[in-house]
């Protein structure tokens, strides 16, 4: 019996390989994502609780140098969450890129997975096709023989 060979394993291999690089990619964006949230949040209760500081200070005995120095910090941690909102939603678009390319690689796995499979069964009824013709190659000589007797 000869020994099957997919044409283009070496492609499906490859693919493989390449699918499972994206999904570590994914992998690593998804986890940077969710840190980004996780600062994202952090930022939001530390300007609540300042803010929260300069409504009691407003309240009692301060000094309007506090005020202005918590104000500047306000300003301060308002950038950074605008900046970590931009960066977390520029992450999301490359997690739905690299999200659309797993598919996509995922799907041309797939169909040469199914190609090979329908080349196996090919394969496997040309393999019993060619031992019918020689079994009843076989048979006939044998006959044959029998016959001249």
């Amino acid at each position: 019996m000869a020994r099957f060979r997919f044409a283009l394993q070496r492609l499906l291999d490859v693919k493989g390989i390449k699918k499972q690089q994206e999904v570590v990619i994914l992998s690593s964006l998804r986890k940077r994502e969710s840190d980004l949230v996780e600062q994202i949040e952090r930022l939001g209760l530390r300007i609540k609780e300042i803010t929260e500081k300069i409504f009691v200070m407003e309240k009692g005995v301060f000094r309007i140098s506090d005020i202005q120095q918590y104000s500047r910090f306000m300003e301060f941690l308002g950038g950074e969450l605008k900046r970590k909102e931009s960066e977390l939603e520029s992450l999301r678009e490359k997690i739905k890129e690299k999200a659309e390319e797993v598919k996509r690689l995922y799907r041309e796995e797939l169909i040469l997975k199914k190609l090979r499979d329908k080349r196996y069964i090919e394969f496997l009824k040309e393999e019993d096709r060619r031992e019918q013709r020689q079994l009843d190659e076989i048979a006939t000589i044998l006959f044959n023989r029998r016959e001249n007797l």
